[in-house]
């Protein structure tokens, strides 16, 4: 008969990456994690990690235990807690890190006042490059990061995925006719205004789109997206901007797509945890109301 315990030394392990960091989690010696494990695989007759110097590497069939017993497990954590034995449990501690501008854009639409009950967030703003040092810093709890900074120690899971727009004035008039390399030419000489003076998200957008690397020299460089969107919306120039922090001004009329390829470039944005803390009841739960309120 195979232990519960066994399972959770297994997801344990599965999650961090190593024995260690499995004792860690579970407050347990590494040699009682590894006569877990050694139990688990010798009732299962399989083996279920590759030891590595450095990190566990799952298996094939560890892949497929996890999967049929992930959910179990949290759920039996779940119900093993105080606060589940509680009516009313008090409000979850969160430290979450997001861009401020998909917050303003798409966080307050997320925060229900029926689940919000449920937590008390402490938010912080910035760079995804910050935040993810933050949070492996255990300085943050989740983190909605606008790439993949790869780290053994946190989980990705995707989130939703963002197009890019070149936005412009209402008012400002893109020449008819032009072949695609003529548009590229002609929006080269309008003003530009960029989040960065290396023009990261310009520059991947020409490169997707045109298959060139850009000739721009922006008249504003400014590290705050919604600035750089009231501005255009004011005239002041154009840019490239995530398309869902557009919408707004979009459908009032104060910019406009001013150019629209047949495939807008696109960035996967995800939510991120330390994989020590992936199957923490706080932690599934919050996945599961923001990727559940995503558009």
């Amino acid at each position: 008969m195979v232990d519960f315990e066994w399972y959770r030394s297994f997801v344990a392990i599965y999650q961090t990456g190593t024995v260690s960091a499995a004792a860690q989690v579970r407050s347990m010696t590494q040699p009682g994690i590894s006569q877990h494990l050694a139990a688990l695989e010798r009732a299962l007759d399989a083996p279920l990690f590759q030891r590595t110097p450095r990190q566990m590497m799952p298996t094939e069939a560890g892949q497929r235990l996890y999967t049929q017993v992930i959910a179990s497990v949290e759920q039996l954590e779940r119900l093993s807690t105080p606060s589940a034995l509680r009516h009313e449990a008090a409000p979850v501690e969160l430290r979450m890190g997001v861009p401020r501008e998909f917050f303003y854009a798409r966080g307050w639409g997320q925060l229900s006042a029926e689940e919000m009950i449920h937590y008390r967030l402490h938010l912080s703003f910035g760079q995804t490059s910050g935040l993810v040092k933050l949070l492996e810093d255990g300085k943050l709890d989740v983190v909605i990061a606008t790439q993949r900074i790869n780290h053994r120690a946190l989980h990705y899971q995707p989130l939703q995925v963002e197009q890019f727009a070149l936005v412009a004035p209402a008012d400002l008039l893109l020449p008819a006719g032009l072949s695609t390399d003529e548009v590229a030419r002609w929006l080269e000489g309008q003003r530009w205004l960029a989040y960065a003076a290396d023009l990261p998200i310009i520059r991947r957008y020409w490169q997707e789109v045109f298959n060139r690397r850009p000739t721009i020299t922006p008249v504003l460089i400014a590290p705050d997206l919604l600035m750089i969107l009231r501005a255009v919306s004011h005239g002041l120039g154009v840019s490239v901007l995530p398309a869902y922090l557009c919408e707004e001004a979009l459908s009032q009329g104060a910019v406009q797509i001013l150019w629209q390829p047949e495939n807008p470039p696109a960035n996967q944005l995800y939510l991120t945890c330390r994989r020590e803390r992936l199957a923490a009841v706080e932690i599934q739960a919050f996945f599961r109301w923001m990727a559940g309120t995503m558009p």
